[in-house]
């Protein structure tokens, strides 16, 4: 849908982000691709609360949706969000909590 994305990572590369958590149980949808497949993990300050395989899209493009179900979040604000590609090979569009 345009816009940005964080391309091509590397494997280990992270990114933090500072997030405000109003439910502790969420669906996180992330919008990626992968040409041969990749591996993600999500942090909040520090302690891991997703990780998950990313199926290969065949290209860095087009996206495709993979959702995260009932993930369990720490409420609070100025939390430290950090999105580790463990695998790399990914291209990321976004994230949304559901």
């Amino acid at each position: 849908g345009g816009g940005y994305d964080i391309g091509r990572t590397a494997d280990g590369e992270w990114v933090v982000y500072t997030v405000d958590v109003d439910k502790p149980v969420v669906d996180i949808e992330l919008r990626v691709a992968s040409p041969k497949g990749s591996r993600i993990r999500l942090e909040l300050d520090g302690k891991t609360i997703a990780e998950t395989d990313i199926s290969p899209t065949g290209d860095w493009y087009p996206m495709t949706s993979v959702v995260l179900r009932h993930v369990k979040m720490e409420t609070g604000k100025n939390k430290k969000l950090k999105v580790v590609f463990v695998k790399g090979g990914l291209n990321l569009n976004w994230l949304n909590f559901e």
